[in-house]
């Protein structure tokens, strides 16, 4: 009878998500955008892993300037609350954020607008090399599950070779428990949006701890950057190159 109402989380699902859809509906794209900041807030344990392998640098510059990349930015809350998270310690965060949908660019950039710390680039996350320049920090969240599986080892490498000294890789830990306590929460609290179809594909198209590790080592990055489960349902990837001071 599960089986018949939970997909299997066996292997990756490899269908499109909608918000992945150019052509999809604009308004509920960008409502999507605007629950990401509840979604991360309570969900995805982002700003508990940026405190854990960011805040120590952090806490060693008051008074100085650090940089963040931001790959994969959605509606830029994170970017901006790791503004707020600096500022608050007396020290100035200068943020890229990268992103390859207009759309989701040109909203990113409206509720970034009031941070002239931060800005919003198109560039997709193959190309950082583009960017010609390295960042105290990078961060990806919820950025891996987009990507099919032979493009995510390059991704990797090219986050940690311009990562000067921390990088995180959070993303959806592809269970099935998961699948049915986010399909009971979105069903009730994120309505009118593409949260919810959404939501559930993206944990379909998650990982498991070994497919991330494997991923790692077909980067190079075995033994350099660790790799773990994080409840609720996450899973991530995240390193230090070098010690805080």
């Amino acid at each position: 009878m599960l089986s018949r109402i939970v997909p299997s989380m066996e292997k990756r699902y490899c269908g499109r998500e909608l918000m992945d859809d150019p052509s999809s509906d604009e308004q509920a794209l960008r409502a999507t955008l605007r629950q990401f900041d509840t979604i991360n807030r309570f969900l995805t344990r982002t700003r508990y892993l940026a405190r854990t392998f960011f805040g120590p640098y952090v806490a060693a510059k008051r008074g100085e300037t650090v940089s963040l990349l931001d790959v994969g930015a959605g509606g830029g809350d994170f970017a901006r609350w790791f503004s707020a998270y600096c500022r608050a310690r007396s020290v100035s965060a200068q943020i890229t954020c990268i992103d390859t949908d207009p759309r989701v660019i040109a909203y990113a950039r409206e509720t970034c607008a009031d941070y002239d710390t931060i800005q919003v680039v198109n560039c997709p996350a193959q190309r950082i090399d583009t960017l010609e320049r390295r960042f105290d920090f990078v961060y990806a969240g919820h950025l891996l599950h987009h990507l099919p599986d032979e493009v995510i080892p390059g991704v990797l490498r090219n986050m940690y070779e311009v990562a000067r000294k921390a990088l995180v890789v959070s993303d959806v830990g592809r269970k099935r428990w998961v699948y049915v306590a986010y399909t009971l929460l979105a069903g009730v609290f994120l309505r009118h949006s593409m949260a919810f179809a959404d939501g559930r594909l993206s944990i379909r198209r998650g990982f498991n701890t070994d497919e991330l590790h494997h991923a790692l080592c077909l980067a190079g990055l075995e033994g350099r950057l660790r790799v773990r489960a994080l409840f609720p349902g996450r899973v991530y990837l995240a390193g230090s190159r070098t010690t805080p001071r």
